[in-house]
């Protein structure tokens, strides 16, 4: 008897044993989220703030994998990707998921914005609603938010002084016939160039000039000469979209679905915010540090160049039965304090 009895409890212990060992929670959902962009991105920077606030705000419920560098391909296939369900959520410029919503195409022209304020106007607002809904309607993509990667500026071989500095420059800029319509309507003259050509080409006068933002200016060491002066034009403030699959949002417990589009949301605003101040610091730094000379338009100058290429918006509005809407977005546009409206304090 007794040795039947300890037989029954050494079952018993190992019973509970095996039990404690083998039992675990229910497994976390896992989200994959991706870009095309390095690790060390201000663009990367705003998927892994998404990583922290899902994963705290769920309480490990939900755990978000971030892959970088194009781990899961260009931008083109990443939103291809996320229809295929091969990842989960996924940052792409507008002109690239232009490819898939036409309507996109009209946030890149060049000078459609005057500046950060009428971006944030445009894109937190209305009008930024409206392309979230092409999103959705076309494709069932949900745009948890806008991001950007900063203001893009002119930077040459020589000083460019106003509109007639511009006037038959050759410069590298994309080759997007709608971007290019806009800059012809400038009296420039485009020139296709790799990005990794850009300094040779540069150097050996194949082209005046280039744009990008300070961050990229700094990073591909663009500020070495011949390329030492930079005229601030902010003509092109790119939107990154952060988009969410239809698939990836429907295998969210409903319960936390709030949860994960508010982070998405406010990971968004957040990046805005770390990249414009970015961009600020990197630009210091390149005046201090590396000599680099900023001439600034005059709010009339800036004016005079919208101005100029008002026709080509136009046109390319039109062609994306968008007139309406570039209406709206020239309406949001900050109205300049005007030289006689200052007053100085006795």
């Amino acid at each position: 008897m007794q040795k039947f009895l300890r037989r029954t409890i050494v079952i018993a212990l190992l019973f509970m044993i095996f039990t404690h060992f083998t039992y675990s929670a229910p497994a976390s959902l896992r989200l994959k989220v991706a870009t095309a962009c390095d690790a060390e991105s201000v663009v990367a920077k705003g998927l892994y703030r998404f990583q922290q606030m899902v994963e705290r705000k769920t309480g490990g419920q939900i755990v978000v994998d971030v892959y970088t560098n194009g781990v899961f391909g260009d931008e083109q296939q990443l939103a291809a990707g996320l229809q295929m369900g091969t990842v989960d959520a996924i940052i792409t410029s507008s002109y690239k998921y232009a490819a898939f919503i036409q309507e996109m195409e009209l946030l890149n022209l060049p000078f459609l914005f005057t500046g950060e304020e009428h971006w944030r106007r445009v894109m937190f607002g209305p009008v930024g609603e409206k392309f979230a809904d092409y999103a959705y309607e076309r494709r069932g993509d949900l745009l948890l938010g806008f991001m950007t990667s900063g203001p893009r500026n002119i930077f040459s071989r020589k000083e460019i002084i106003g509109w007639s500095g511009l006037k038959e420059l050759k410069i590298r800029v994309s080759t997007v016939p709608s971007e290019l319509a806009v800059w012809r309507a400038l009296g420039v003259k485009p020139r296709a160039v790799a990005r990794y050509d850009l300094t040779a080409a540069l150097q050996t006068g194949l082209v005046d000039a280039a744009e990008n933002d300070f961050i990229t200016i700094k990073q591909m060491k663009f500020y070495e000469p011949p390329s030492q002066y930079i005229l601030r034009t902010e003509h092109q403030i790119t939107p990154l979209l952060f988009l969410l699959g239809n698939s990836a949002y429907q295998k969210i417990p409903e319960k936390l679905r709030t949860k994960v589009v508010a982070c998405g949301a406010e990971a968004a605003s957040w990046q805005v915010d770390e990249s414009f101040a970015e961009n600020k610091k990197v630009e210091r730094e390149l005046v201090k540090n590396y000599w680099i000379r900023i001439t600034e338009l005059t709010p009339e100058e800036k004016r005079a160049w919208r101005e100029r290429v008002a026709k080509a918006h136009q046109e390319v509005a039109n062609g994306l039965g968008l007139s309406e809407l570039l209406k709206e977005i020239n309406k949001l546009i900050p109205v300049a304090e005007k030289p006689e409206e200052k007053t100085i304090a006795n």
